[in-house]
């Protein structure tokens, strides 16, 4: 047998160093990593599958191949006695599964205790000591995982921005921190790479670590299918758990003693009325949260040669009534541990932010991987319907993104 190569040797010993410890070996330091999730799938060939939520005659062509049907959790990670598996609804797996559940080897030996929320399951064990892993025998097919870290102490007092994303351009991404760092004093970086193929998760880490203001910078392998969207109806919205599990995972292992998180898109951008920090305002809410409207700002051709297609280059928007989705910010500590962390809202119990009328978020149309429909194209200027929008215009005045 031939001697092990430098890479096989270090590659092995990155494996041990992860199932032994739970910690990344590929950090840059403490404060700025790759974070991976430790998953627990069923094989494709498996008997078992989940059953999908909706009705045969409301899925939409590809729907069985979008599906989410083998995933039982996206990780398990351990923080102050307890072990915590985050991932999709068990629905009809689930009595068979937290049934056959082995910490270390041993059986639970405990109840599980289960948040059933929309499109996420959250269950919890008693368990005072940390294990090394966590073994399911389900179906004929033997699971394991490592248990991950608790990596709250890293985000602990920082005002933290949180997305999921796909290849989106780095540039777009970079400048999405700097707004944030400029405008609202935000310094850490919570990003979920959903299996970019354009860069590594490395790369990306890099690029954001760099950004100036920014003192903590995690990137989370997070491969897992995002899942079909609504029906032919445009009325249900059911089957897509990605995102829904990546925020309530990112509040649990990673946020939950931030100062403050922003929970937006790489095409969003936050302008408050007169400019300056929104956690001013968020510091004033009796809830600790802040709910507020979007405007869809558009990528208009002006002069007959279009600007980089980049967040500053949108200027304008039209006031057909068409208003971009909500988004929310939030103390995560003041978020009861029932109320779900929505995409577009909180979701459950009776907690209740402010509410803001005017429209503080910019969605900006063409920063887009175009994974809906084509938003890249430039819009030929129409001077009755284009309208400039003062607000952002000053604000990037402000922040020194302008002359």
């Amino acid at each position: 047998m031939g001697s092990l190569s430098p890479a096989r040797i270090a590659s092995g010993l990155r494996r041990r160093l992860l199932r032994w410890t739970g910690i990344e070996p590929h950090r840059i330091d403490r404060r700025r990593f790759v974070a991976e999730a430790a998953p627990m799938q069923l094989p494709r060939s498996s008997p078992l599958k989940r059953t999908p939520p909706r009705a045969p005659e409301h899925r939409q062509p590809g729907y069985t191949d979008a599906y989410d049907d083998h995933s039982l959790f996206y990780d398990v990670f351990w923080r102050d006695g307890e072990l915590v598996f985050v991932g999709p609804p068990l629905a009809n797996l689930a009595a068979e599964t937290l049934g056959a559940l082995r910490f270390d080897g041993q059986p639970t030996g405990r109840l599980a205790r289960r948040l059933q929320f929309n499109r996420v399951d959250i269950t919890t064990f008693d368990c005072p000591h940390r294990p090394r892993r966590v073994d399911l025998d389900i179906g004929g097919s033997r699971l394991a995982a490592h248990v991950s870290e608790d990596e709250s102490a890293v985000f602990a007092g920082t005002k933290a921005l949180i997305t999921l994303s796909r290849n989106n351009d780095l540039r777009w991404i970079e400048d999405w921190v700097d707004f944030y760092v400029r405008a609202h004093g935000v310094d850490a970086v919570l990003l979920y790479d959903n299996g970019s193929t354009a860069y590594s998760p490395r790369d990306l880490l890099r690029r954001i670590a760099a950004v100036p203001g920014i003192r903590a910078a995690v990137v989370v392998a997070w491969p897992f299918a995002f899942g079909p969207g609504e029906d032919p109806t445009g009325t249900m919205w059911d089957s897509d758990y990605c995102q829904y599990a990546m925020l309530e995972h990112a509040r649990r292992r990673f946020v939950r003693d931030a100062a403050a998180i922003f929970q937006v898109d790489i095409d969003e951008l936050i302008v408050t009325p007169g400019g300056g920090s929104v956690a001013d305002l968020l510091g004033q809410s009796p809830a600790g949260a802040l709910h507020f409207p979007g405007r869809w700002m558009r990528y208009v051709d002006v002069t007959g040669t279009p600007a980089p297609r980049l967040h500053r280059s949108h200027r304008h928007f039209v006031d057909d009534g068409n208003a971009a989705a909500p988004k929310w910010i939030a103390i995560p500590s003041r978020v009861p541990d029932d109320v779900q962390m929505g995409i577009h809202d909180f979701l459950g119990g009776d907690f209740a932010p402010t509410r803001i009328d005017h429209p503080m978020l910019r969605h900006f149309r063409a920063i887009s991987t175009n994974w809906k429909y084509d938003r890249s194209r430039p819009e030929p200027f129409d001077p009755d319907r284009h309208l400039p929008d003062a607000e952002w215009i000053a604000e990037m005045r402000r922040i020194g993104w302008t002359a």
